[in-house]
């Protein structure tokens, strides 16, 4: 089943009658490693779009560095399900390393800011924030949550609460 818009789903039947050759290139090859996920998209980033990320940003009274967001080239999504649990990463593939590293530490540092200011009622917020699991290989920054359908609907109750 291919739901889209219209030139989306005719571009999907070309390619799989033969009429239109299938994408290729580094988009397709990252869209390919998440393999038999749910949900998965993996995207180009203009420059146009990462050269309106201003240097610095103010959370919370902290000068944050944001320049290594400006180097983000591609993103990769993926939503999936390993036995009960609920898998989502997201990597952000930048040109440098140093940027993915610096992208690392940023995130890194807005979740101890964020359990820092977190109210005590506010215990499935650090909890679901302890989930978050951050790295870095080469020039690719990843966010990583893996949660149970149960502590999903437990998020859920609380925030309806």
């Amino acid at each position: 089943m291919v739901v889209g818009s219209t030139r989306a789903v005719e571009d999907t039947i070309d390619v799989m009658t033969g009429v239109k050759q299938p994408i290729s290139g580094t988009v397709r090859d990252l869209y390919d490693t998440f393999g038999h996920a749910l949900f998965k998209l993996a995207f180009l980033v203009p420059s146009s779009l990462t050269g309106q990320i201003p240097p610095t940003g103010d959370i919370d009274n902290s000068n944050i560095d944001l320049r290594p967001l400006r180097d983000v080239n591609m993103v990769g999504f993926t939503f999936g399900k390993m036995d009960s649990t609920i898998v989502t990463e997201v990597q952000l593939h930048c040109t440098y390393q140093d940027s993915a590293q610096g992208i690392d530490e940023l995130v890194d540092n807005l979740i101890l800011l964020f359990k820092e200011e977190a109210q005590p009622d506010e215990t499935i917020a650090i909890q679901w924030l302890d989930k978050i699991e951050t790295t870095s290989f080469g020039s690719v920054f990843s966010l990583r949550i893996n949660a149970t359908t149960s502590e999903i609907e437990d998020l859920i109750r609380s925030l309806i609460d």
